[in-house]
């Protein structure tokens, strides 16, 4: 009726092994889309083609270890191994391949301002030469905001009396 699995301990190690496989590649999915993002569709059939290939290799597991049969401390191992390297190793692989990207991108920045800034300066010196002929005209004199010295209006009632 039901078999007993040998080994128990080494099923329950070769599931929680399948479970960090499984998740590193979906680190490696990761990783690539922070290199080359894609649109929600692509990014949704990945999904789908991961969970499709994860159940896949659970299923093969299953074969190999419980003769077809579902054990579900089997999987629990795996999603335990696959929840401790997404949170330990994944979460640091993500995070250095994010810096190692930040700094490729930086440094071909750079590179490309180092390569092309010198000949566009040169490109707008070479048009923003003036002729001889073409100089600036001189600045006129301002007419209109000198001071000048008013004499005081004569105040009510000093000097002379009007009649």
């Amino acid at each position: 009726m039901w078999e007993k699995i040998a080994d128990p301990g080494a099923a329950i190690a070769e599931a929680a092994l399948l479970g960090v496989l499984l998740s590193m590649v979906y680190d490696l999915l990761r990783i690539r889309r922070a290199l080359l993002p894609l649109p929600w569709a692509a990014v949704f059939a990945e999904d789908v083609l991961y969970c499709l290939f994860s159940g896949f290799s659970f299923f093969l597991v299953l074969m190999d270890v419980g003769d077809g049969s579902v054990r579900w401390w089997l999987l629990l191992s795996l999603t335990a191994g696959w929840l401790a390297e997404h949170f330990t190793l994944g979460l640091l692989a993500v995070t250095l391949a994010r810096l190692i990207l930040l700094g490729l991108r930086f440094a071909l920045w750079q590179l490309l301002r180092l390569l092309l800034l010198p000949p566009i300066r040169a490109a707008r010196l070479k048009n923003n030469r003036k002729s001889p002929n073409k100089t600036l005209a001189k600045r006129p004199k301002e007419r209109y905001n000198r001071i000048k010295r008013f004499k005081s209006a004569p105040r009510p009632g000093s000097g002379r009396k009007r009649m």
